[in-house]
């Protein structure tokens, strides 16, 4: 009999896949071919066919030993190949470097123990019978429920399909070229990820991705931004990064609520623009502003409520 895996169970949803580095170097071959081709080849018992695999895949692995070397390629660590590496959108580099702060460690040790004190802290939901997620559509401090959220992310990933801004391409080539020259450098041959055609896609399916999230057909500048933003966070920016004053470290980083988050999009993205002398741009791209896009989540929330009853039930994210 053929039953299907993971990737195929997971068709236009998430495959989250721990111990990444510890798979069978066969699984590995497969894992390439899904995220290259969206399918999954299968020749057994005499039975030849190809299965749909359009799924996105979260993996998470430990270096190799345990210990991330800094001088060493993102592949020696791994001791995954890099066409396989370089079909992540994302990679990000998370070590947990001992330092005299230890605000991050009281931070997350609250958190567990806020997990085992009281039920459902943390990142535990609320749930009803039969271990069913609540469908009450919002918390009280104003955050929707994982149901809403998904519903959400539903509509709007079968809606649109977003146009690149001539404004937001050229951010992104802009980004792209000097990701290239970098890597060219001979100082930066240690660099963790060759900077392909393919690094470029990746870019427009994140500045896409962000146009979807706030209900927009066209890509436009600040999705562009913070394509790029987000991408100076990862393995790339942490090799090749000029500005340090953009890049974060992912494991400290926190999350401003409120205008407080568009107040702080707005520095970098100014910041982000005026190293590629391209500030003047800020008021001819409409999704920049912050009172409109607070106009734009008010309005899609109202179209959510409208159209949540017609997505499809248990619709991944």
């Amino acid at each position: 009999a053929l039953e299907a895996g993971a990737l195929v169970l997971a068709d236009r949803g998430v495959c989250c896949i721990d111990e990444f580095g510890s798979i069978r170097k066969e699984d590995r071959t497969a894992v390439l071919e899904a995220m290259e081709q969206q399918t999954i080849s299968v020749a057994k018992a005499g039975i030849v066919c190809r299965l749909k695999s359009r799924t996105t895949v979260v993996a998470v692995m430990n270096p190799k030993g345990a210990l991330y070397t800094q001088h060493e390629t993102l592949a020696q660590n791994t001791g995954i190949d890099t066409p396989l590496l370089s079909r992540f959108d994302l990679i990000f580099i998370m070590l947990d470097n001992v330092t005299s702060d230890n605000r991050r460690d009281e931070n997350v040790a609250s958190f567990l123990l806020q997990r085992s004190i009281q039920q459902g802290a943390g990142y535990d939901a609320p749930r009803s019978g039969a271990g069913r997620i609540k469908s009450s559509s919002s918390s009280p401090d104003g955050r929707w429920s994982i149901e809403k959220l998904r519903n959400y992310i539903s509509v709007v990933r079968e809606k649109f399909r977003p146009s690149l801004h001539p404004d937001a391409a050229e951010l992104l080539e802009r980004y792209y070229r000097e990701c290239r020259a970098a890597a060219a450098d001979p100082l930066a041959a240690g660099g963790p990820v060759p900077v392909t055609v393919r690094f470029l896609e990746s870019l427009v399916r994140l500045t896409q991705a962000h146009a979807r999230l706030l209900y927009r057909d066209e890509a436009t500048l600040a999705d562009a931004c913070a394509a790029v933003l987000l991408t100076i966070c990862t393995v790339h920016g942490l090799h090749m990064e000029q500005d340090r004053s953009l890049w974060e470290d992912p494991v400290l980083s926190n999350f401003p609520r409120g205008e407080d988050a568009d107040r702080e999009f707005r520095v970098r993205q100014g910041r982000l623009l005026e190293r590629f002398g391209m500030r003047d741009r800020l008021g001819d791209d409409s999704g920049d502003g912050g009172g409109e896009r607070r106009g734009r989540c008010r309005g899609f929330r109202r179209r959510l409520q409208s159209a949540a009853p017609r997505c499809r039930r248990g619709a991944h994210p």
